[in-house]
């Protein structure tokens, strides 16, 4: 069988991790602490040098959420079993002790915290999945309007 040699993008979209996560396990191969090694050439050129991986060499690596997969917690479109949203551009870990309500104080805790640093509505809905945006928008403009009541400055 020929080898398929894939650029390291390539890899990267094969796992569904980042090029740096791909650039980390080939050093780590190539120091062998990776196990099973990837299978890697390194080719040098006038401008500088690129790695190529061997598309049967990442068969032993799995998506970064696979963990959570195993314990069903996912289902299709992202969706957890427990009926929150997961946005695939992330894992998130999910130890079984989170309740609607603690998730609903985690999301009033960042919008709160990106609204202090002066990020914009359309920043922070840009962070959460697009079936999240009607309930962060409500949270956005609650807390908009408890921290201007809160403010000495601005005059009723």
């Amino acid at each position: 069988m020929q080898k398929r040699w894939i650029t390291v993008k390539e890899a990267a979209l094969r796992i569904q991790r980042s090029h740096q996560t791909v650039y980390r396990l080939i050093y780590k191969s190539e120091l062998g602490q990776l196990d099973p090694p990837l299978e890697t050439l390194r080719i040098e050129s006038g401008v500088g040098r690129r790695w190529m991986v061997e598309e049967s060499s990442l068969g032993g690596l799995s998506p970064p959420w696979s963990n959570y997969i195993k314990d069903n917690l996912l289902v299709n479109g992202g969706q957890r079993k427990d009926g929150l949203t997961v946005k695939n551009k992330k894992s998130i870990r999910y130890d079984g002790n989170d309740t609607e309500a603690k998730v609903l104080s985690d999301r009033k805790k960042w919008v709160k915290g990106w609204i202090a640093e002066g990020k914009t509505l359309r920043r922070v809905l840009s962070v959460f999945d697009s079936s999240l945006h009607p309930e962060i928008e409500q949270i956005y403009w609650q807390l908009v309007e408890e921290s201007e009541a809160d403010d000495p400055r601005i005059s009723r």
